[in-house]
C-alpha cells in the first residue's frame, strides 16, 4: 500500500505559499510544485540573485519542492496536501497569537 507521508513543517509551508502563488483552480497542486520548480531552476541557471544567501535560500526552496514532488507523486491523496497545510498554516497562526496574548498578559500582570 502506500506510505503514510508525513510533511515538515517548510513543506506545508511552501506547499501553502505556492498554493497562494499559482491562484489558478485548472492547475493540480502537481502542476503548481512542477511550475514552482520551474522558475526557482530558471533563477538558478540564470544566476537571478543577488548574493550567495540568496543563491542558497532559492536552493533550500527547490529542494523542499522536489521533496514535495516525491511525496505527491507517491501518495495517491495528493490534493489533500494543500488543505492540510492550510489547516496547519492557521493553527500556528492561531497558536502563536495565544502565546503572544499571553505573554502579554503576564508582562502587563508583573
Amino acid at each position: 500500500m502506500y506510505p503514510n507521508l508525513q510533511l515538515s513543517r517548510e513543506e506545508f509551508q511552501v506547499a501553502h505559499r505556492i498554493e497562494r502563488y499559482f491562484k489558478s483552480d485548472n492547475m493540480t497542486f502537481q502542476d503548481k510544485i512542477f511550475n514552482a520548480r520551474l522558475i526557482a531552476q530558471h533563477e538558478l541557471e540564470a544566476q537571478y540573485f543577488g548574493n550567495e544567501e540568496e543563491r542558497r535560500r532559492i536552493l533550500e526552496f527547490k529542494g523542499i519542492l522536489d521533496s514535495l514532488m516525491y511525496k505527491v507523486q507517491l501518495n495517491p491523496d495528493f490534493r489533500l496536501i494543500p488543505a492540510a497545510a492550510q489547516n496547519r498554516i492557521g493553527q500556528e497562526q492561531a497558536q502563536n497569537y495565544t502565546h503572544y496574548k499571553s505573554a502579554l498578559h503576564q508582562g502587563n500582570a508583573g
